[in-house]
């Protein structure tokens, strides 16, 4: 008797929302198979062995295990065959196999037809507060670096005009998750990065254990580990060998790249940048999307 396919747990959100650190703390659940960003524009930002391996027999080529162009082509090119191989990959005894889409991942009719019309896709809706947001990602293009790198003495100007087509382009996103998650009535829950991600890490994986278990996903810490060390030392030593291996398994643990808290402190002009939004009465821009 053939088993049923391991389903997808769909994590959609946009990037600077702590994706990356709930991956790490999903690492640290049994029965959920970790997977980065697959489908990101330049290629995969990490594929483990046993994928690569799946990736790489189906499409008959040898492949990088990050950011590999032609691995993105054919795995954009032969969307439904990669899903096979994502499903097949997952550590026996695994419930869902996890997935990180961003606005600009896949077209959206893909995402509605390979992930919200499938029965037994569950969805995480990841959104953090839009300025914070958009500050963040305004550093890590200053920067170029998107993971471990201290960005607290850098203080972008911000531009109006730039952040009102970036808040109208991931509140079209999320307004688009919504509607496809209602419209095909699929499982999701909501994590929210002031909520459940920015708090200490045993709280977090408490909070992500409740919310799968409404997915129903019932999940544990591999029990081995408990959270009888600190929970970066746990999340280490699962990520070796185990689901995601990358390169930053060294650093696992949540790390705030930016020790300012406040908006204002992040950025070089937020007097001019707040007046000129309160003129264009488009302060409720800085807390929410237009969706929400």
């Amino acid at each position: 008797m053939t088993s049923a396919p391991v389903p997808f747990l769909c994590m959609l959100s946009t990037a600077r929302s702590g994706t990356n650190h709930l991956c790490r703390l999903l690492q640290c659940l049994s029965g959920i198979s970790v997977n980065l960003e697959i489908f990101h524009g330049n290629g995969p930002t990490h594929c483990g062995p046993a994928l690569l391996d799946g990736f790489q027999e189906a499409a008959g080529q040898v492949f990088a295990p990050m950011g590999d162009p032609a691995l993105k082509h054919w795995i954009h090119d032969n969307l439904p065959e990669a899903l096979q191989v994502l499903r097949a990959s997952a550590e026996p005894g695994s419930r869902a196999v996890s997935v990180k889409i961003f606005q600009d991942h896949l077209p959206r009719d893909v995402i509605e037809e390979q992930f919200g019309r499938a029965n037994d896709t569950r969805f995480l809706i990841v959104r953090r507060r839009p300025i914070d947001t958009y500050i963040s990602y305004q550093k890590a293009l200053h920067t170029q670096a998107w993971i471990l790198k201290e960005t607290t003495d850098i203080r972008p100007a911000l531009d109006v005009q730039d952040f009102l087509d970036w808040h109208s382009n991931r509140s079209d996103w999320f307004a688009f998750v919504d509607a496809m998650v209602a419209r095909h009535g699929r499982p999701s829950v909501g994590v929210n990065y002031e909520d459940d991600i920015l708090t200490t890490d045993a709280a977090t994986l408490r909070q992500l254990r409740t919310k799968l278990r409404s997915l129903g996903l019932k999940t544990q810490v591999r029990s081995e580990l408990r959270l009888k060390q600190p929970i970066k030392r746990v999340i280490a030593r699962v990520a070796t060998g185990v689901g995601v291996t990358s390169p930053w398994d060294a650093n696992l643990g949540y790390v705030r790249q930016d020790r300012n808290s406040s908006a204002p402190d992040k950025v070089s002009n937020w007097p001019a940048f707040h007046a000129s939004l309160a003129d264009l009465g488009a302060l409720d821009h800085l807390e929410r999307f237009a969706s929400e």
